[in-house]
């Protein structure tokens, strides 16, 4: 039996780029969902409970930072993969996100970071789970 597709909510207030990444990340085996504000990507990941989120750093509502920070304060979703991915600067403090990536990003690089913030997240979990 396959295993699910890694699953993975992008927010980003350009719902040209939100959307073509999704169908691009669809093409590489995630299933894509899009949100085009923080408010709205915080709802879709707590509704989810999606394996990543790639977050846009500047959106009008809240920054990605804020986003970043409510995502990880929320126990029911505080392990999600978050890596953010900006034509911005990387600023001096994530906020607990995964990682940084800088527009443009070759499509293979970004599946990459994506596989691999999601595999260090369930070894987290699976860690803190055989603590209890």
């Amino acid at each position: 039996m396959s295993q699910p597709r890694p699953s993975v909510v992008i927010i980003n207030d350009n719902a040209n780029t939100c959307v073509g990444l999704a169908e691009l990340l669809e093409l590489c085996g995630f299933e894509a969902h899009c949100a085009f504000s923080g408010a709205d990507g915080l709802y879709k990941v707590t509704a989810r409970r999606p394996d990543a989120v790639l977050l846009d750093m500047n959106m009008p509502d809240m920054s990605g930072l804020v986003v970043c920070a409510a995502i990880r304060g929320r126990a029911i979703i505080a392990n999600t993969a978050i890596v953010f991915h900006s034509g911005e600067q990387k600023p001096a403090e994530l906020n607990g996100a995964d990682a940084f990536l800088t527009y443009p990003v070759p499509l293979d690089i970004l599946s990459a970071v994506l596989h691999a913030t999601i595999a260090k997240r369930r070894a987290i979990g699976l860690a803190q789970k055989e603590k209890t």
